[in-house]
C-alpha cells in the first residue's frame, strides 16, 4: 500500500506558496523600534499651529518603587479628575529636578542604576526641547541619564506626595 500524502500532486509548488505567503504584509509584523540604537524616535502631535515634536526616551535600571509611585500619582490625579499621562508626569519629574538643581538644596543625590527583578525600564514622550535639555543637563553635571532620571523621580515622589510602597509620601 502506497501511503496517502495529502496534495501529492502538488508537491512542488507547496513550498513556494508557503514562502509567498510567509513574506506577505498580512503575516509580517512592523515594529516601532529605532534601528539604530542610542537614537530617539520622534513623533509629532497635533495638527496645525498645535503641532509639535516629541521625542521617545528609554531609561533602564530605574527602582520599580519609584514606578510605582509615579503610578500611583497619575491614578490619584486621575481620580481626582485631572488628566494628567504618565508621560506627563515622568517630564514634570525631570523639569522640576533640573529646575531645583541650581537652587541651594536643590542638587540631588544621584545614585547607580538598580540591576536585577528591583528595576524596571521606564520609556516616556516628552517635547523634544525637554529631551535635549536634559541630555545636555546630565552631561553638563557628569553623570549618566538613568542616575539622574532616577534622583529626579526620587524628588518628584517625595515631592508630589506620590507615595513609594512601604514609604509614606508627604503632600504639599
Amino acid at each position: 500500500l502506497a501511503a496517502e500524502v495529502p496534495l501529492a500532486d502538488m508537491r512542488r509548488h507547496v513550498a513556494p506558496a508557503l514562502q509567498r505567503l510567509r513574506q506577505c504584509d498580512l503575516l509580517q509584523r512592523q515594529l516601532l523600534l529605532d534601528p539604530r540604537p542610542g537614537e530617539l524616535l520622534v513623533r509629532t502631535v497635533g495638527t496645525g499651529d498645535d503641532a509639535r515634536e516629541e521625542k521617545s526616551k528609554h531609561l533602564t535600571g530605574i527602582p520599580r518603587p519609584l514606578v510605582e509611585g509615579v503610578h500611583a500619582f497619575v491614578r490619584r490625579e486621575r481620580a481626582a479628575g485631572n488628566r494628567v499621562t504618565h508621560g506627563a508626569a515622568y517630564a514634570r519629574a525631570v523639569r522640576e529636578s533640573m529646575d531645583a538643581w541650581g537652587r541651594p538644596g536643590g542638587e540631588p543625590v544621584v545614585e547607580a542604576q538598580v540591576r536585577g527583578d528591583r528595576s524596571g525600564t521606564v520609556q516616556f514622550w516628552a517635547d523634544v526641547g525637554l529631551v535635549e535639555e536634559f541630555e545636555a543637563f546630565c552631561a553638563a553635571i557628569g553623570y549618566d541619564q538613568s542616575p539622574t532620571f532616577i534622583a529626579a523621580l526620587r524628588r518628584f515622589v517625595q515631592h508630589a506626595g506620590a507615595a513609594t510602597p512601604g514609604r509614606k509620601g508627604r503632600r504639599k
